[in-house]
């Protein structure tokens, strides 16, 4: 009992959509009591006292995240074959389909036969599957609240797995299952896309943007007349700065823009909230650039798909500033240059 409201409370805590798993729970434990199975009542009502009891230290984020739900209407409605993938991923099912394809070219004959599996216990898989996607999927689909994200879901996998497991359980001798197995851990660790990301960067780290800044800020075409590094406007990459006062954060200290704490640079930094919105334009256009002499330049760093990039540039466009554009992975670093 112990091991598990322990690990219940660390579930909740990675993240509190996880806590639909509960729900799956629930319905797993109504099932066995009308297929006629007796189960202890301990469990179920220690953990209706303990899991809400254990969410009071997150009541303000909680209110804070409720009240301010209207930011996951800005996100894209997912498709069906996005639903698909949660249902069955696709790295696991092209890796099993490799192994069973390595059973039937190097077995004779080779057996398989359907483990018996407790009715409930096929429901549970069932539901585990495709309930919270299903549920997720319409919520996102016919409100304006996208909450269908892959890392929401991440609860839904095992289910997956045991399926695979339950399976693959079926064929006759172990060697058999064995190889299935090694070609699953191939298919999806050892693969070698897997293995290259290790060595590199992600297309998502801010490492390569932030160093590429701190390049431009050394050497930059422009001349800065008191020797200092140029101004760097950056977007944070939290939606938490999208309802926090981000306009009192200082980007080199505050959280909402942790990469320059692991990667410090000497520029000012003017922070800007995730979300392009009317009230940034206008923090913008409040901005006095008046006092910019010819050769003298402003740095810009947000992610590549934010408008902000293309609405700023046309601004500055028309303060006297040549807007130089500078991709680097999933984000783009600009040179706004004064004429």
């Amino acid at each position: 009992m112990v091991k598990y409201l322990i690990a219940s409370v660390l579930m909740l805590y990675l993240h509190y959509f996880f806590g639909f798993i509960f729900i799956i729970q629930a319905l797993f434990l109504i099932s066995c009591r009308v297929l006629g199975r007796r189960t202890p009542l301990s469990l179920p009502l220690a953990a209706l006292i303990l899991l809400p009891a254990s969410l009071l230290p997150l009541v303000g984020i909680l209110r804070s995240t409720a009240n301010h739900t209207d930011v996951f209407a800005y996100a894209v409605p997912p498709t069906f074959t996005q639903l698909f993938q949660i249902f069955f991923p696709p790295a696991l099912l092209v890796a099993t389909a490799l192994g069973l394809l390595l059973v039937w070219i190097s077995a004779r004959n080779p057996r398989w036969t359907l483990t018996p599996l407790r009715p409930e216990f096929v429901g549970l898989l069932a539901i585990w599957m495709t309930l919270a996607p299903v549920i997720f999927f319409l919520v996102s689909r016919w409100t304006q609240q996208s909450v269908f994200t892959a890392r929401y879901l991440l609860f839904t996998l095992p289910a997956f797995v045991l399926f695979l497991v339950w399976i693959i359980s079926g064929f006759e001798r172990q060697d058999w299952r064995f190889l299935i197995l090694l070609a699953i851990f191939a298919g999806t660790a050892l693969h070698p896309e897997i293995l290259l990301r290790i060595f590199q960067d992600s297309p998502s780290s801010w490492r390569e943007p932030l160093r590429l800044v701190a390049s431009m800020s050394r050497t930059g075409s422009g001349t800065e007349s008191d020797g200092e590094a140029p101004p760097l406007y950056l977007v944070s990459g939290f939606m938490d700065s999208t309802w926090l006062d981000w306009k009192v954060q200082d980007p080199h200290n505050s959280q909402l823009y942790a990469p320059l704490t692991a990667y410090p640079l000497p520029n000012r930094a003017i922070g800007l909230p995730y979300l392009f919105s009317e009230s940034l334009q206008e923090f913008i256009r409040q901005t006095d650039f008046s006092a910019y002499k010819h050769g003298q330049r402003v740095l810009l760093l947000a992610a590549s798909d934010s408008p902000l990039g293309a609405w700023m540039s046309g601004h500055m466009e028309k303060l006297g500033f040549r807007a130089e554009i500078h991709p680097v992975n999933d984000y783009v670093v600009i040179e706004f240059l004064r004429k």
